[in-house]
């Protein structure tokens, strides 16, 4: 997905969600407010996402995400599903 935008996505199921948590300020440990995820992507399983870009971290390779209902969320890249 690098240099990639509007690309359509599915949320994997995620069986332990700390795992997997969402991030509204950017990509993990990226600053203070990143340090640590919440834990609704419970809530968004299975869900078609829009990925809007990707960026890579010493940490993993993170995507920033649209909801259906509006929430834009970075999430690990491997969470999601390419289509």
């Amino acid at each position: 997905m690098e240099g990639k935008r509007g690309s359509e996505c599915l949320l994997k199921s995620v069986s332990n969600i700390d795992f997997n948590p969402l991030y509204a300020d950017g990509p993990y440990h990226t600053s203070i407010t990143t340090l640590v995820g919440n834990d609704s992507a419970k809530q968004y399983d299975g869900q078609n996402v829009h990925a809007t870009i990707e960026q890579k971290t010493d940490r993993g390779t993170y995507v920033k995400v649209q909801f259906p209902d509006g929430h834009i969320y970075w999430i690990d890249k491997g969470a999601l599903t390419i289509r």
